[in-house]
């Protein structure tokens, strides 16, 4: 959504409409009630344009009237910004350094400097109490210019001493941060590290090794723990990276002024996340009950943990539980068709895993493989991570059908992705699930016990869960040999 249509819609919520996709009367309102109406309720503005005016174009009208809400939006929202409740010392800080320097910064184009300088001082000497580098440069250069401009030469040379100390410190976190933009859009759309990610996160964590040691702001601190997240979650030591979670949360609880629930709450994911990778499910729930304290419902950093949650669910085998949470997500704003197209995917392949897992519940259930597959667009180029994840889906979805042709089709194909991309030194559990898969194939899907207990017995010599490892491959081994034995074939799919 842009921008402009949530400030819309913050501007009109006490417009909000009980229904959706119901066109307000045209005779009884203005357009300015009728545009914000439409907006509320999910209308595109080339819908709106076709309502208003007659046309799918975007009538020159339409243009005019949306800037002049968008301004008043604006004015709203500074009108009621002494109302904004912060969660913690540290934005309150910021927020009054941002406050004070606007306020200083139009009473100086007013020409009222002599008001002006000593908001700015109790800015900067907030500034400084919370390490915000770029307030302090801001400040500092006017305050260089004020009082050089009144003559004051002392105080010119201390605040000039602050910018020249200062820039150096910024110009430094620039280029760290410079590094880290380059590191990160490799990222996103990405379960794993490939060897070019992985060399830039290690001169990045290198680099500020070096620099910590030279430089201390709360700003690089803060740098340092993120980064080292990374480094150890991309050699896949997780339990150094648990170790760099706790000490990160130790940082923030010894300050704090320079306390913030959200990075809290980012270092208890992290901690979390490596609880599920090796398998410390009860560490991991303890985890989550920190997230919970941290992280504002429904914001994004909520949707990353209840994905992280809904992991913990499914290598616990506590299903009910994960379906309680894709249950909620959906009842939620946070619906599918709103995420990002990297975050709804992984949301609908976790849903196909789950549907499998359910295979025990009495009544029918469907489930369209064929949509779901078209679904994936962004995955389908993680060939190392969850496009072999789908894959696996889609075989466990199949295997609970009578389609047994559309799965006997599948063998050619996964043999073949398998023996490109997933190699036993990089992705061992990965690698000795797929060899179990081909088994299953080889004795026409039935392996007598003692083929599952060699499987058993190799996997457990790999205990790190692989990243797109929705349920753990010993978990899921047994549930196929039982479901096997069962001969379930509860559900149907739609394909």
């Amino acid at each position: 959504m842009l921008p402009a249509r949530e400030l819309l819609k913050f501007y009109s919520k006490d417009l909000r409409l009980s229904h959706a996709k119901t066109v307000p009367d045209l005779l009884s309102k203005n357009k300015s009630e009728m545009i914000l109406k439409l907006y509320q309720e999910e209308y595109s503005e080339d819908e709106i344009a076709e309502i208003l005016y007659g046309t799918a174009e975007k009538h020159p009208n339409f243009r005019k009237l949306k800037s002049r809400m968008l301004d008043k939006a604006a004015k709203i929202i500074l009108s009621n910004i002494e109302q904004v409740k912060f969660r913690n010392k540290y934005d309150d800080y910021i927020f009054d350094i941002q406050r004070l320097l606007i306020v200083s910064q139009l009473l100086i184009i007013k020409d009222n400097r002599k008001i002006a300088e000593p908001l700015l001082i109790k800015a900067f000497k907030k500034a400084v109490f919370v390490q915000s580098t770029a307030h302090i440069i801001e400040i500092a250069r006017i305050l260089c210019y004020t009082n050089a401009y009144n003559g004051k030469t002392k105080a010119v040379k201390y605040y000039t001493n602050v910018l020249n100390d200062q820039i150096q410190v910024y110009n430094t976190f620039l280029d760290l941060e410079i590094m880290y933009f380059d590191m990160l859009v490799e990222l996103v759309d990405s379960s794993e590290y490939n060897e070019s990610t992985k060399q830039k996160i290690k001169n990045l964590f290198n680099k500020l090794k070096s620099v910590r040691k030279k430089i201390k702001t709360h700003s690089i601190e803060l740098m340092f723990y993120r980064i080292s997240m990374k480094y150890y979650h991309s050699i896949h030591d997780f339990n150094s990276l648990k170790i760099v979670c706790r000490q990160a949360l130790s940082y923030l609880n010894s300050k704090p002024h320079l306390f913030q629930n959200g990075r809290a709450g980012e270092f208890s994911l992290n901690e979390m996340d490596s609880c599920l990778r090796l398998g410390q499910f009860a560490q991991g729930a303890l985890c989550a009950e920190k997230c919970y304290r941290y992280f504002i419902p429904y914001s994004t950093s909520w949707l990353v943990f209840n994905e992280n949650y809904f992991l913990l669910a499914m290598r616990t085998s506590n299903f009910d539980k994960a379906k309680e949470i894709v249950d909620s997500l959906k009842s939620s704003r946070y619906q599918l068709n709103k995420m990002l197209k990297r975050q709804s995917e992984k949301w609908r392949i976790y849903e196909a895993f789950l549907f499998y897992s359910l295979n025990t519940d009495s009544g029918p259930r469907q489930f369209n493989l064929y949509k779901y597959l078209s679904d994936i667009d962004i995955f389908q180029k993680d060939k190392k991570g969850y496009n072999y994840t789908v894959i696996i889906s889609k075989f466990l979805l199949l295997l609970n059908t009578d389609h047994i042709g559309e799965l006997i089709s599948l063998e050619d194909s996964l043999k073949i992705y398998f023996y490109k991309y997933i190699k036993s030194n990089e992705f061992p559990r990965h690698y000795i699930f797929g060899k179990f898969i081909l088994k299953y194939f080889k004795k026409n899907f039935e392996l007598n016990k003692n083929d599952i207990d060699i499987f058993m017995k190799n996997i457990k010599k790999y205990p790190k869960l692989e990243e797109t490892e929705i349920i753990p491959y010993d978990i899921l081994i047994k549930m196929i040999y039982d479901n096997n034995l069962l001969d379930l074939r509860k559900y149907k799919i739609i394909i």
